[in-house]
């Protein structure tokens, strides 16, 4: 295992910042309860006891009405909720869920904002904070597609399927350390800092892989799996056809007192505000802005005073600002365009003896650690059959 990087996990990892003295994740996850690879994995790797589960209830805060509310997803498979006036999203009315069976009926080449429109509250209320939060794609471009296959696995499954749940601690203690012990005890120690620079082909099966460093020979029964992001691929094979639109994540993490946050759901999404989705954690909070490539250029004292203001407001909190570390991840995940994903789809190795894996390959579904997993057990299952 070689990886490019001083430390593994990329966006799903964890560290201690020196400026605010606890230990922080570099970037915010919701997994669900129909995530079952995930939690697969957990289990195989000994930490689904470091998972806390949330329910099926989902919160909101509305920075221009000031009201708070949140919907309760039902065990019924049907959202019968939908039905009850006091159990709808506020202000919206029973025909507004119409856009259920639209996005249902989509194509592929249909964004979520061709399929729903955008002239009802459920839209802004409901769908685009979804969209932004599974997709990291603004809805005028995202693949509705996309969001129809996660909500018919979750939401339209009911509660059993739409459940949260959260690391008890970070995603270091849940994914990435029990993973590196697993890892340690099938005697595999990845080897840091080995950036792949090109590799050589004869008689289409990959020979030699030429590293930062140094170089390996690739024997004639080896295969050789990437698990590289697109931008970085396309410098190996500059043949492939890969998406060249990424989307910004931008990720603030408020040292802050949990006294001041006790009450309060562990997860809040943010309505008519720059932010999107708030979480709590035991000494700090941490807020996610989906699909933030508009927001690049502004100042950063500009923009964090914003989005504590955001933060504030859905806590009701009176207080400066406290210390805080910014997160840019400006590649964070591709656009999720109908286009997009179509090339994605349509993508092939012209070797035989590799494999390409990622949570952005698994074509059928967003981004995700879910995708991600889901991508390295398809290659497990092909490579099973042909032996």
């Amino acid at each position: 295992m070689y990886e490019g990087a001083g430390q593994v996990g990329g966006r799903c990892r964890s560290f201690i910042d020196s400026k605010l003295g606890i230990e922080i994740d570099n970037g915010n996850h919701i997994i669900l309860s129909a995530n079952s690879n995930f939690l697969k994995m957990c289990n195989l790797i000994g930490s689904e006891n470091t998972l806390n589960f949330l329910g099926s209830t989902y919160n909101f805060f509305d920075c221009k009405n000031k009201n708070t509310w949140n919907v309760k997803i039902g065990e019924n498979k049907f959202p019968l909720w939908i039905f009850n006036k006091n159990s709808r999203i506020p202000e919206t009315r029973l025909i507004d869920y119409i856009s259920i069976f639209k996005l249902l009926s989509c194509n592929k080449k249909m964004t979520v904002q061709e399929v729903i429109g955008e002239k009802n509250n459920l839209y802004k209320n409901f769908w685009e904070p979804l969209t932004l939060g599974i997709l990291n794609t603004q809805c005028k471009e995202a693949s509705a597609q996309l969001l129809k296959n996660v909500v018919k696995k979750t939401f339209l499954k009911g509660g059993k399927y739409s459940g949260i749940f959260q690391p008890k601690k970070s995603w270091d203690k849940t994914l990435i350390n029990p993973m590196l012990n697993f890892l340690r005890e099938k005697k595999i120690i990845p080897k840091y800092n080995s950036l792949l620079q090109k590799i050589t082909i004869e008689k289409k099966k990959i020979t030699q892989l030429y590293f930062k460093n140094h170089t390996i020979e690739i024997n004639n029964n080896e295969l050789v799996i990437f698990a590289i992001p697109p931008n970085n691929i396309a410098k190996i094979f500059p043949e492939l056809s890969v998406p060249q639109q990424f989307n910004t994540i931008i990720n603030v993490h408020f040292k802050i007192n949990k006294k001041h946050f006790k009450d309060k759901p562990k997860i809040i999404g943010i309505l008519n505000s720059i932010s999107h989705w708030l979480f709590l954690k035991e000494d700090h909070c941490s807020v996610t802005l989906s699909a933030s490539n508009h927001l690049d250029d502004i100042p950063k004292d500009q923009l964090i005073k914003k989005i504590w203001y955001e933060v504030s407001q859905s806590l009701d909190l009176d207080i400066e600002c406290p210390p805080y570390r910014l997160i840019f991840e400006k590649r964070a995940t591709y656009n999720q365009s109908p286009e997009n994903n179509k090339m994605v789809s349509q993508l092939k190795f012209s070797v035989d003896n590799a494999f390409l894996i990622g949570d952005w390959t698994e074509f059928n579904f967003p981004c995700s650690i879910e995708s991600s997993i889901l991508s390295a057990k398809k290659i497990c299952a092909k490579l099973a059959m042909e032996s």
